[in-house]
């Protein structure tokens, strides 16, 4: 089923970095809410590679401008969201 969700809220649910490895099977994720997990920049590796993504919601998480850095490998990401965060 992964590869043809395009859109996937995770928000809330205590998710960390581990748990998170399998969004590199959705292929053509678009748009991606992870905000108000636990998770920290490792999490922008598995993110980095898929190529449909646009946006990615990371408020409330403990990422730090190293996973915005890592994010903008990826020339279609358009948006990441970083309220609330280390981000500066």
């Amino acid at each position: 089923l992964a590869k043809n969700i395009i859109w996937l809220n995770l928000s809330g649910n205590n998710f960390t970095d581990n748990d998170l490895g399998i969004l590199r099977s959705f292929t053509n994720l678009e748009k991606l809410r992870i905000d108000k997990n636990p998770v920290t920049d490792a999490v922008s590796n598995n993110l980095v590679t898929l190529k449909h993504l646009e946006a990615v919601n990371l408020n409330e998480t403990k990422v730090t401008d190293l996973a915005v850095n890592n994010l903008k490998k990826n020339p279609g990401i358009k948006r990441i969201y970083t309220w609330r965060t280390a981000v500066k």
